[in-house]
């Protein structure tokens, strides 16, 4: 199960000393109440990036925003502190960083973010470069080798497997040792216009370019040892772009229209995908998921679409009633269909298959064949019994038959009897365990899995969600307290969420307006993925001003 991002997305956060990789392309102007930075040519302001202004705690939204010019308007006459945080990219090479400077043109380091998310452009232990794509695409240029990207995160379970049970081995090693390889951590904000640019939909997603900046394959989500083989045999036997491959499928050749066809698909440009893979005879199992996803995609641009959307999933259903796949399917479909007798009869028939799959091995083992498990290579039983759960939560079941149905999925993670040195695996098994409200099993296992990496913010944070789901606030704030200090991006808001609630719910009202409005004001809370920790810093800031 790969982990979707939602956009718009491992190492430790660096202090912000280094001079910005922008370097002089800034200018700025403080004029009575207007506030305008500009760039030189080769750079832009990222325009889906929260840029802001905050003047004594306020936040300001740019008034206008173009190109290399941003514009800010209305400032107080009179203020004591104030701070522009702007997003600037290169042109070029498409990185983008988090520009601080004062409202006087003075550098600064963000307040409240000392340790802003800063690739280090270290190549780590693993022959990975760190979250810098223009030393690594200057390398790939240099050597006129392909460039490899892992989009990953520290939280996500198949990326630890990836990690943890691959990228460490000699075969993987040997495998890629003629690729420039770059890590690419999605959590920090300044990643997302290359997550964007390459339209990375979920992760862990291995992604393939050349040094021309054009894609040649994807792998996307955990896989094994044989897959992960097979798939850089592919790549080295023909490092072809996904251009070029294009230029060359006119000649309808049965081979070049399947192997188009299959990386369109894995680059997520399904209805392209589904021009190819349409002519392929006889017609592959891509061609379902082709269909679904340009379908899907269609839907997501315009909501008219939904009537078509809703019948690609049942043709896809109807085609494989009873793979593995389909059960993601109906879980699609139940949540589109506006009939609710016809959603619960979908969901009905998706629970009585996961029902039957987790009752008989062998056909268990028969279903996935179509796709592999991904992360749950390996734990399949855990895979369906999670996805059973999506199905009776999609439903709109009862709060009591939607906790039964996580219960099941847990005792499914138990009795795959995970050893504790696997990771991600774990990780997964200790997500379920909170959604099935065991938390004593849950901390059991948080604990276990501490002991071998004790200093993991990821398994803190998940610990310091148990201890919130107990009532447990006084631990929760020492233990959040603890673990925001090694957090950075996506995961230091996450973290300080929960520390806020647990402020609240301890009745520390003054720390906690004053924490919640020092995240309120810091322009990282304007992304896209930050809308529900927003929110619910925004209801509790209500709640402690009541």
């Amino acid at each position: 199960m790969r982990t979707t991002l939602l956009f718009l997305i491992s190492v430790t956060a660096i202090a912000v000393n280094a001079a910005p990789r922008s370097g002089d392309a800034l200018k700025t102007e403080l004029k009575d109440t207007q506030f305008t930075a500009t760039l030189k040519e080769g750079f832009h302001f990222n325009e889906k990036a929260p840029n802001a202004v905050v003047v004594d705690s306020k936040t300001i939204q740019p008034a206008k925003i173009s190109g290399r010019e941003i514009e800010f308007v209305s400032l107080p006459k009179d203020w004591v502190a104030g701070r522009a945080a702007l997003y600037v990219c290169d042109d070029a090479l498409t990185f983008c960083e988090t520009r601080s400077v004062g409202l006087k043109g003075e550098t600064m380091a963000p307040k409240g973010l000392e340790t802003v998310s800063k690739g280090s452009g270290k190549v780590n232990r693993l022959g990975f470069i760190e979250d810098d794509y223009g030393k690594a695409l200057a390398a790939a240029q240099k050597d006129g080798k392909l460039l490899l990207i892992d989009f990953s995160a520290r939280w996500c379970p198949g990326c630890i497997r990836l990690e943890k049970e691959i990228f460490g081995g000699k075969e993987f090693k040997t495998l890629t040792q003629d690729f420039v390889k770059l890590k690419i951590d999605v959590d920090r904000f300044e990643n997302s216009i290359l997550s964007e640019k390459f339209a990375v939909r979920g992760i862990p997603t291995l992604l393939v370019i050349t040094a021309g900046q054009e894609e040649v394959d994807r792998m996307v989500d955990y896989q094994n040892p044989d897959v992960i083989q097979a798939f850089f045999a592919g790549v080295k036997a023909d490092p072809i772009s996904l251009t070029d491959l294009k230029a060359k499928a006119a000649g309808k050749d049965q081979a070049t229209l399947y192997r188009l066809g299959k990386r369109l698909l894995g680059a997520n440009r399904g209805a392209e995908a589904l021009e190819y893979l349409e002519l392929v005879k006889p017609a592959p199992a891509e061609l379902l998921k082709a269909r679904v996803m340009a379908a899907e995609a269609k839907f997501a641009a315009d909501k008219n679409t939904k009537p078509a959307y809703a019948q690609a999933l049942k043709d896809a259903v109807a085609a494989e009633p009873g793979s593995v796949r389909s059960l993601e399917w109906r879980s699609q479909l139940v949540t589109v269909l506006d009939d609710k007798n016809e959603a619960k009869s979908a969901a009905d028939q998706g629970v009585a298959l996961a029902d039957s799959l987790l009752s008989d091995k062998k056909k268990l083992n028969e279903a996935i064949k179509q796709e592999p498990a991904g992360e749950f290579s390996g734990y399949e039983a855990l895979y369906v019994a999670m996805m059973r759960a999506d199905l009776v939560e999609a439903s709109g079941a009862s709060p009591e038959a939607i906790k039964a149905a996580w219960k099941r999925a847990a005792k499914a993670g138990q009795d795959a009897k995970v050893p504790i040195t696997k990771e991600g695996v774990n990780l997964r098994h200790l997500i379920v365990l909170i959604k099935a409200e065991q938390y004593g099993e849950a901390n059991r296992l948080v604990l276990a899995m501490m002991k071998i990496n004790p200093a993991s913010p990821e398994l803190q944070r998940r610990r310091v969600k148990i201890l919130l789901a107990e009532k447990k606030y006084e631990e929760a704030i020492q233990l959040g307290q603890m673990t925001i200090k090694n957090s950075y991006g996506r995961n230091e808001f996450w973290v300080a969420e929960m520390l806020a609630q647990a402020y609240v719910g301890a009745k520390r009202n003054k720390e906690a307006k004053k924490f919640i409005e020092q995240y309120l004001t810091r322009p990282e809370i304007g992304w896209t993925s930050m809308t529900a920790t927003r929110k619910t810093m925004e209801d509790l800031k209500v709640q402690v001003n009541q």
